[in-house]
C-alpha cells in the first residue's frame, strides 16, 4: 500500500545527489515509495532509466517502455493538470505536471490533503 508523500519521505529518499542513485534504490523508490504511476511523472529520466535497468535484471524487460516513455496527460472531461516546480530534491524533475480528474459524486483519495478535498468539494 502506498503511503502519503511527505517532506520527510522526500528528504529520506530523494535528497541525496542523483549521482548516488543505484538501480536498487531507484526501483524501491518507484515501486514501494512513490508508486509506479506517480514515479513516471515526477522522477528524473536518469532515475527512471535506473528503474528500467533493475527491471531488466529481474527479467521484467517488458516494462522498459513504461519507464522510458513519458506518460500522456489525460484529456477527458474533468481532467486538469497541476504544475509543480521544485529545487530541493535531486531525484525529482525540477518541474512536472500531475494530472487530476474531477469526478462528480466520487470519493477523494485518502492521500489527498484536506485542503485539496475542500477545494474539490
Amino acid at each position: 500500500m502506498l503511503r502519503a508523500i511527505t517532506e520527510a519521505v522526500l528528504r529520506e529518499h530523494c535528497a541525496s545527489p542523483v549521482e548516488r542513485a543505484t538501480p536498487v534504490k531507484a526501483h524501491e523508490l518507484a515501486y514501494e515509495i512513490l508508486g509506479t504511476n506517480l514515479s513516471r511523472w515526477v522522477l528524473r529520466p536518469e532515475v527512471l532509466r535506473l528503474v528500467a535497468e533493475h527491471d531488466q535484471r529481474l527479467s521484467w524487460s517488458d516494462l522498459e517502455a513504461h519507464w522510458t516513455q513519458p506518460p500522456e496527460l489525460p484529456t477527458s472531461s474533468g481532467a486538469c493538470w497541476v504544475l509543480f516546480a521544485q529545487k530541493d530534491y535531486p531525484w525529482l524533475r525540477p518541474g512536472f505536471a500531475l494530472p487530476l480528474e474531477w469526478r462528480k459524486a466520487s470519493q477523494h483519495s485518502p492521500l489527498f490533503p484536506a485542503s485539496l478535498c475542500q477545494t474539490a468539494d
